[in-house]
């Protein structure tokens, strides 16, 4: 199917009816981006989207808070960082670069990362408290 006022090899709207997928300002509808599967993918549109909200579900990072959640120490962040040149658990520049990122895959990872700061924050603040106890005996 193709949209369009006039014939054109880049229609405002395609659409394959055998794979149920839909392009805008594009006639070709990739399976993969940078090595990135998006064969599940039913739209795709050349040049961007602008819209006013975007709702994606998917798990939070509420785990953290967990008793059992392993938090790194800041040391091992250090060394992490160090080796990687990036954070645990977050995909590097070249990763994203070349295969993009879902968008509810990154707000749960940074919300992952806020999360641990918290419990770092928290774990100073304590810190400081027994300091300021020590200091004032």
């Amino acid at each position: 199917m193709y949209i369009d006022n006039i014939a054109t090899a880049t229609p405002l709207i395609y659409g394959d009816f055998s794979s149920n997928k839909v392009g805008i300002n594009t006639n070709h509808l990739p399976n993969n981006v940078g090595g990135a599967n998006t064969s599940a993918y039913g739209l795709y549109v050349r040049g961007g989207i602008l819209t006013e909200e975007v709702r994606v579900r998917t798990g939070w990072a509420d785990y953290v808070f967990d008793k059992n959640y392993e938090l790194l120490s800041i040391h091992e962040v250090e060394r992490f960082i160090a080796k990687n040149g990036h954070l645990p658990n977050v995909p590097s520049a070249t990763q994203v670069e070349n295969q993009g990122i879902e968008l509810g895959d990154i707000t749960r990872i940074q919300q992952e990362k806020i999360e641990e700061l918290t419990l770092y924050i928290i774990k100073i603040q304590k810190q400081v408290d027994a300091l300021e106890a020590k200091m004032n005996k």
